[in-house]
């Protein structure tokens, strides 16, 4: 497990023993959100620091052993979101001033910056087959981006899908792509700490505008989310909880699977899947300090 938190140290935790190893490393400000790719093989880390301190606006890649392979300072004022495309290709971040950043992850060149009308970029997400790059932000809309499949060939210019979609809550808006359905036919998941979770399912279609469609139910604040490899569960923390959706998308239900209302002392900050299909686990962050390892049912 790699953790980062308000105190800017980067930890890299041995799942068996549930101790830090010998990485654990001291950045420079508050770790806002990190991300490893699929195969474990790289981490990237947006760091923040207030009123414009040195190195404030910090992207990092580091290796599976926590390593440092590379770091430079992102034009987006404080780091708040981090994302890494399929294969790797791709590292994206937004932060305090909404533009989303282009990088290519073996060098870290910048290839695009896009404007999000200046408000917070709260989450990014790349699809399953990384064409779509979701963004979230502060005024409570969800945006999907066409991402070019090969930047150093084009422009790198992510357009703007023409889809709407907008939630309830205030601050936090985190959101995850589930696995690729037939006919280019997309779903996420997205949750607000208003206390509503919203699967939408959005239908391309071969002549037609985009059609969403919208699940919702009722759920309690939901500060981060994460789905499980399949897609058929979907973990979410907030004030101090964590719960589980069992997700049937034949049947269009959410149903709680599992729930613990005092997972954590205070806020639930971030929330994950175990990669390993056969033995379901979930890691929990709060603000409490704690990391918390669960098994489904227990």
């Amino acid at each position: 497990i790699v953790s980062g938190g308000e105190d800017a140290h980067l930890r890299y935790w041995n799942l068996g023993l549930i101790e830090p190893l010998q990485r654990d490393l001291i950045l420079n400000h508050t770790i806002y959100d990190l991300e490893p790719t699929v195969d474990g093989s790289i981490v990237v880390t947006g760091e923040g620091g207030w009123n414009g301190h040195a190195n404030s606006d910090t992207l990092r890649i580091w290796d599976a052993d926590g390593f440092l392979v590379r770091g430079i300072q992102a034009p987006i004022g404080f780091v708040y979101c981090v994302a890494i495309s399929p294969y790797n290709l791709w590292t994206v971040a937004s932060g305090f001033y909404g533009d989303i950043v282009v990088y290519y992850t073996e060098d870290m060149v910048l290839y695009a910056t896009k404007a999000t009308k200046k408000h917070r970029t709260k989450a990014l997400a790349f699809s399953p087959d990384g064409s779509v790059l979701a963004s979230t932000s502060t005024a409570g809309r969800i945006q999907l981006w066409s991402f070019p499949q090969d930047c150093a060939q084009q422009s790198c210019e992510l357009d703007l899908l023409p889809v709407s979609m907008s939630h309830s809550g205030s601050w936090s808006f985190p959101i995850a792509f589930l696995p690729n359905k037939p006919s280019g036919i997309i779903e996420i998941v997205s949750g607000s700490d208003g206390g509503i979770i919203k699967i939408w399912t959005i239908d391309p279609g071969p002549n037609d505008p985009m059609v969403v469609y919208e699940l919702s139910v009722e759920s309690r604040a939901v500060c981060c989310l994460a789905r499980s490899p399949d897609g058929t569960k979907i973990v979410a923390g907030g004030n101090g909880d964590i719960t589980v959706y069992d997700y049937d998308a034949d049947n269009r239900t959410l149903e709680i699977l599992f729930q613990n209302v005092n997972a954590h002392d205070g806020r639930v900050n971030d929330v994950a899947f175990s990669p390993d299909p056969y033995n379901p686990q979930i890691v929990s962050g709060g603000a409490d300090g704690a990391l918390k390892l669960w098994n489904l049912g227990s």
